[in-house]
């Protein structure tokens, strides 16, 4: 079992060939230190060569420190080296989920808790938490190479996004239900007079906090004159889509409807499910799902709701696009509605 024991700082050697460039996160570093305390332990051979630590050992000397703790290794100076070299490289191989950390950012500061010790500058922290909205900056974000979250989009959900786009006979407003941060939005602000954008989360920019159900319910009515609209829901949105058609009958204007639907793992893999609450498939009744077959008819069970619902509604379809992505898992699809009989 290793053990910690605490060594005066000026018995601890720094390896003299660090190929590690750490001066510019001591400061941080020893900011830690001084609101949680000296929690990692140094790590260092038998003759007191730090292995993995050097910033921590340079805290720790700014904080005028007289011992630190430390795990003693037994190694051969080419396996000190090596795994020096391996720490270090294995610490940059992770990334962060950037709206995970902006919610755990947001409820410390809501705990009045001085997030400034947690190693991020000022400008990093004021820059997630209150994130420029990416429809004003996309000529800045492009001048660095990237625009936040666009890369994080399936290329050909995007494509046949801005292809669905093209069909519209209008462009004066979209809806984006399940927006969430808004990457596909992104691009609707830019060919649409007006985006109204609804998630259940409170991201930046979104225009109604709730869910599609209580948005639909409550607000559709107002927006009746959509020209776009998109489900990009995470699951399935088959329930939304119930009471969008039946919400909408009677709509005289074509529109163009783009949906998300996940549920293709939850029909790969052994379960339960209600084929007609989810798209007017079958009885209804909860199946066991046996093997895959149902997972085979994923794309049919989809197409089969809309043709059920625009017929039930008095609408007709064409499909614009399909695309099975995300390994076989989720559709991406585009209709174009129009009133039944419209030339």
């Amino acid at each position: 079992m290793l053990q910690v024991r605490e060594f005066r700082i000026d018995n601890l050697n720094p390896w003299d060939k660090n190929p590690r460039l750490n001066d510019h996160a001591v400061d941080a570093v020893a900011e830690s230190i001084r609101s949680f305390g000296f929690n990692v332990p140094i790590l260092c051979d038998q003759n007191m060569t730090i292995i993995a630590g050097h910033t921590r050992w340079k805290a720790a000397q700014k904080l005028n420190l007289e011992k630190v703790p430390v795990i003693v290794l037994e190694m051969t100076d080419a396996q000190r080296r090596e795994f020096s070299i391996a720490d270090n490289k294995t610490a940059e191989i992770a990334d962060w989920d950037f709206p995970a950390l902006r919610d755990v950012l947001e409820e410390l500061r809501s705990e009045d808790i001085d997030i400034r010790s947690i190693g991020f500058s000022e400008e990093e922290i004021d820059e997630l938490l209150n994130p420029i909205r990416p429809e004003l900056t996309m000529s800045s974000q492009l001048s660095k190479g990237y625009v936040e979250g666009i890369d994080e989009i399936d290329p050909l959900k995007l494509a046949y996004r801005l292809e669905s786009v093209c069909h519209c006979h209008e462009r004066n407003l979209a809806i984006d239900l399940f927006s969430g941060q808004g990457r596909l939005s992104f691009w609707y602000k830019r060919l649409f007079g007006n985006v109204i954008r609804v998630d259940k989360k409170c991201y930046a920019g979104i225009d109604f906090n709730q869910n599609a159900e209580v948005f639909l319910k409550a607000h559709l009515m107002e927006y009746k004159d959509f020209d776009f609209i998109d489900f990009d829901d995470e699951g399935c949105p088959g329930k939304e889509l119930q009471l969008f058609f039946s919400l909408i009958e009677g709509k005289n204007e074509p529109f163009i409807l783009c949906l998300t639907d996940g549920m293709g793992l939850a029909l790969k893999v052994r379960g339960k499910i209600n084929l007609y609450d989810k798209y007017l498939s079958g009885a209804n009744e909860t199946i066991k799902i046996k093997d895959d077959s149902n997972y085979r008819d994923f794309d049919q069970y989809v197409k089969h709701l809309i043709e059920t619902l625009c017929n039930r509604h008095g609408f007709d379809n064409k499909v614009l696009n399909w695309y099975r992505g995300a390994d076989g898992n989720v559709i991406y699809a585009g209709f174009e509605i129009s009133p039944k009989g419209a030339s």
